[in-house]
């Protein structure tokens, strides 16, 4: 899906809920969906996904926070590829 990032290396301090990956991505289009990986006590597994309802708008988000620190992490972002 054109539209659906995946984002890893996330730094649990800056990006600790869903909510906070909707901030951290929101500034580049409507988001359709978000979801952060989480352990059952709550804290993240340090990666996440979120779905633009726009491509092109995943796109500019990839190419703009793909290799950007933030909080104290360098975060890797892609195309979210379905598991066969």
């Amino acid at each position: 899906d054109p539209s659906n990032l995946y984002i890893k290396n996330l730094d649990d301090c800056y990006i600790a809920t869903t909510m906070d990956l909707k901030l951290a991505f929101g500034h580049y289009g409507q988001i359709a969906s978000a979801f952060l990986a989480t352990y059952p006590n709550g804290t993240s597994k340090g990666f996440g996904f979120v779905a633009f309802v726009n491509p092109t708008d995943a796109v500019i988000a990839k190419e703009q926070l793909d290799g950007v620190i933030l909080g104290r992490k360098r975060v890797f972002v892609t195309f979210a590829e379905r598991k066969e």
